[in-house]
């Protein structure tokens, strides 16, 4: 699955920014711990969540996104839907529906403040159609959006039917 983003001209980095102005983590909804919080890249390299799950069974997970630009920014996150069997449902932390279309051009995760997040819940089913071995992968991009690479971290969700 490709994640595309519009890069246009980048502000001026911002005094006192840890990293990039997105900070995009993931977690099993049963997990007390995020992977990937503070660690920054394009690729997912370790901000990968893997979980298994059997035919015609759910799997939840949890994905947030924090500034951590130094000031106030819009937020948004992209990803890509079903596909290859599984199911996928996102939802907003007040677990109203956001459509396959919003978050393939981009949910608006909000106008956060430094250190401030939004999350989203993402409950992927693998269909009964999927057979035990069959894994896939979602990338989730977090942005700023205009920033540019600067402005992109990327985590990602892998589920593999047992």
């Amino acid at each position: 699955m490709a994640v595309l983003a519009t890069v246009t001209q980048a502000p001026p980095a911002v005094a006192g920014s840890p990293g990039p102005a997105a900070d995009v983590y993931a977690k099993r909804a049963s997990s007390p711990t995020f992977t990937g919080q503070d660690v920054y890249n394009l690729d997912g390299s370790g901000q990968t969540v893997v979980a298994r799950t059997k035919r015609g069974r759910s799997v939840r997970f949890r994905v947030c996104v924090q500034n951590d630009a130094g000031a106030t920014f819009d937020h948004e996150l992209t990803s890509g839907g079903d596909g290859g069997g599984f199911v996928v449902t996102w939802t907003d932390y007040l677990d109203q529906p956001i459509t396959d279309q919003t978050i393939q051009v981009g949910y608006p995760a909000g106008n956060l403040d430094f250190g401030e997040e939004s999350c989203i819940n993402v409950r992927i089913k693998a269909s009964a159609a999927t057979q035990s071995g069959d894994k896939r992968t979602w990338q989730i991009l977090g942005s700023v959006p205009g920033w540019g690479d600067i402005g992109i971290d990327v985590a990602r969700i892998r589920v593999r039917v047992r």
